[in-house]
């Protein structure tokens, strides 16, 4: 019987305790998909980034409790 539990990244599953760390590789690949001129720093987006990353936690955790 195998009780090991299962990373997220196997199951699907979003691990809203750990923020995935993103490289300046994986930021500058996602901008040069944007059409057109972008005037932000890959350290700018991070910002961005984290706090977006914070703000869908506390919507996701808020729908697990029942909320909406």
């Amino acid at each position: 019987m195998n009780t090991s539990k299962s990373c997220p990244e196997e199951t699907g599953d979003i691990d809203l305790d750990h923020e995935p760390e993103l490289t300046d590789e994986d930021i500058l690949d996602a901008m040069r998909h944007i059409e057109g001129y972008l005037d932000i720093s890959t350290e700018d987006f991070r910002t961005i980034y984290h706090l977006a990353w914070r703000h869908a936690v506390a919507r996701l955790r808020g729908r697990q409790g029942g909320g909406r």
